[in-house]
């Protein structure tokens, strides 16, 4: 037993480092605009390894490594900071959900991972993504670059709260605009009718080949050119979707719905 746990701690520390390492040194700039290349999805995914490793100190912490209290304070603080520093709600997300599965791990708490199941979906719903959206339209659609850039992104949507928000944004629910996606499904099924197909299931011909062997490969997330197809633009790096049944039938009709309906 003790030695499941010793190797649990070897590949614990391996997870932190290499997450962290891909996080600062690629996904960070590569978010934030300043790398010069597209930055290939399998790299971009290794720094999910830091989550993983906030798994594992809980499970660590909870059989009796006292040691490891503070390294799991801090990945936490610094991956929720880097987190809200991209305005990204997923990333946000991907933090909480890890902690609460290093949570159950630990203590197999059924009935408490169910309460912080509830309470995510409630931080999501009326915190957290009024203040990405109040984040990225006052500031920057991508985020911003320094800890003292957040915290001033924090302290003026504390200052002028969700009004400002409403203001610069009138008539929008953005809570509603993540239960119905009946506008933009109109968009491209009306799209194909008038004869715009579209042609992101192309895509597909791309999916296997790494971008290491084929450095022009398409982006494989083509929210940011449905976007500019409804609105003219691409509002600030903004990604939308109809939903895979719709976007199937803008590329291809019904036959082609009835072909995604089957693969899903």
């Amino acid at each position: 037993q003790q030695l499941k746990y010793v190797e649990t701690q070897s590949l614990m520390l391996i997870f932190v480092a290499i997450g962290l390492s891909i996080e600062y040194a690629f996904v960070i700039p590569y978010r934030l605009g300043l790398l010069s290349w597209t930055l290939p999805g399998g790299i971009q995914s290794l720094s999910g390894f830091s989550k993983i490793a906030i798994i594992l100190l809980f499970l660590l912490v909870h059989h009796g490594f006292r040691r490891y209290q503070w390294l799991l304070y801090g990945l936490i603080s610094e991956e929720l900071v880097t987190a809200l520093m991209t305005f990204s709600k997923q990333a946000v997300i991907e933090v909480l959900i890890a902690i609460g599965l290093g949570w159950y791990l630990g203590r197999s708490n059924l009935r408490a991972m169910i309460v912080g199941g509830v309470a995510v979906v409630l931080l999501y719903t009326f915190v957290l993504t009024p203040f990405v959206s109040f984040g990225r339209i006052v500031f920057s659609a991508v985020g911003v670059g320094t800890v003292t850039e957040a915290t001033e992104v924090v302290g003026e949507y504390g200052r002028v709260e969700k009004e400002a928000l409403a203001d610069l944004s009138p008539g929008v629910q953005g809570w509603w605009t993540r239960l119905s996606y009946a506008n933009a499904q109109a968009f491209a099924i009306d799209a194909y009718d008038q004869g715009a197909r579209g042609e992101s299931v192309e895509l597909v011909l791309y999916a296997f080949v790494p971008r290491l062997f084929f450095p022009d490969k398409p982006l494989m997330t083509p929210g940011q050119e449905f976007t500019i197809a409804v609105m003219g633009d691409d509002m600030g790096g903004t990604n939308t979707a109809p939903g895979i049944f719709a976007e199937a039938y803008w590329n291809g009709g019904w036959i082609l719905v009835v072909v995604v309906c089957l693969y899903v």
